[in-house]
């Protein structure tokens, strides 16, 4: 879940003057492990690092990506226990701020992570998806005027990066502008180029022409869709959801068969097709 943002090469001059080349050596290794998201290789690394020199003011780093590799690893209470220590030693760190906030969200501690976001961003305005998460924190807990300004920010400073325009056309999905959702999501689409992102735009924008009662622009867009992405399971769930609209219910049995078969659980299924 964590992605681990690096400050070795910070260090690298400090690094160079310490004595022990076993503990360069160390470094470097995990270093060169998280890049390639090798998280136990990298907790190694980090360990034998901090036991051969305990007192080296660069283990503060250290214990904040020995805390992105145990919660890559799903260890999360260590993971918290790691950056509690770097943030004891560096209690301005946004990097460690924002990487303890990605292992509270994945415990389910909203709360805590959105202290964490906020202090983060309040050191460093820039951190693109720490911006990201906490607009997405504060979307699904109703706060969608805050998450507005956060996806607002996401569009000026990162213009290339699709989730700014996307949480935008969820917001105003949520609040029932569906014709500027629409808008919203077609504007990512022309951004978004990552294969593993489009099939959800993709959905998002047949949801809203549905909504809209633009069935025909709705067809041509999941058509495609499906011709591009064939094993995903929304965009049969939103084709059943046409055949349910056009009462043509063999057809929708099968889309429903095929969107459970591509992994859409029941319950999201249900949500949208009710027996």
């Amino acid at each position: 879940m964590a992605t681990a943002v690096s400050a070795f090469d910070q260090n690298r001059t400090e690094l160079q003057s310490e004595p022990n080349h076993k503990y360069i050596l160390y470094v470097d290794s995990a270093e060169r492990y998280i890049q390639h998201a090798q998280w136990t290789r990298a907790e190694e690394m980090i360990r034998k690092a901090l036991r051969l020199s305990p007192a080296n003011p660069v283990n503060t780093m250290l214990f904040s990506n020995l805390g992105v590799c145990l919660s890559a690893q799903e260890k999360y209470e260590d993971a918290l226990e790691a950056f509690e220590i770097a943030l004891i030693r560096n209690p301005r760190s946004a990097i460690t701020l924002s990487s303890r906030g990605r292992t509270y969200i994945a415990l389910k501690r909203d709360k805590e992570a959105l202290d964490d976001f906020n202090a983060a961003l309040a050191l460093d305005s820039t951190l693109q998806q720490t911006r990201q998460l906490r607009a997405h924190i504060l979307m699904i807990n109703g706060n969608i005027d805050e998450a507005k300004q956060d996806f607002l920010s996401l569009t000026r400073q990162y213009p290339l990066d699709y989730n700014g325009p996307y949480g935008l056309g969820q917001c105003a999905e949520i609040e029932g502008n569906i014709t500027e959702a629409l808008q919203y999501y077609k504007d990512a689409a022309t951004i978004e180029q990552n294969t593993e992102h489009q099939p959800d735009i993709i959905v998002a924008i047949a949801r809203t022409m549905i909504d809209s009662n633009m069935l025909n622009e709705a067809d041509d867009v999941v058509r495609e869709g499906i011709r591009q992405f064939p094993r995903h399971g929304m965009l049969y769930l939103m084709r059943a959801w046409l055949h349910r609209l056009r009462f043509q219910n063999e057809d929708e049995k099968i889309d429903k068969k095929l969107a459970r078969e591509y992994g859409v659980e029941p319950q999201i299924i249900d949500l949208y097709i009710p027996d």
